[in-house]
């Protein structure tokens, strides 16, 4: 069987410089497009971004475990003590 080598093309690594500079070119672009920039506060998820997809559309119930419950009731049981005193 005669089969044609393909060649794969070489990847080029850049420096950091000149990733920062495609990175800047690139949000210039997006922001010239009409695109914004939103901060997202640590551990928000797409359901509560109000923008549902079909993986995110539904919010399961608000629920504590166990433990957390205990907790929670050891604590105000402590704090009621303390208050008394």
């Amino acid at each position: 069987m005669n089969r044609t080598k393909t060649v794969k093309p070489k990847v080029v690594e850049l420096s950091s410089e000149d990733k920062a500079k495609q990175r800047k070119k690139l949000m210039a672009e997006f922001l010239a497009k009409g695109g914004k920039i939103e901060k997202v506060p640590y551990g928000v998820t797409n359901q509560e971004m109000g923008s549902p997809n079909q993986n995110a559309g539904w919010i399961p119930p608000q629920t504590i475990t166990p433990k957390t419950w205990r907790t929670r009731k050891t604590k105000a049981k402590a704090k009621k003590k303390k208050s008394k005193k």
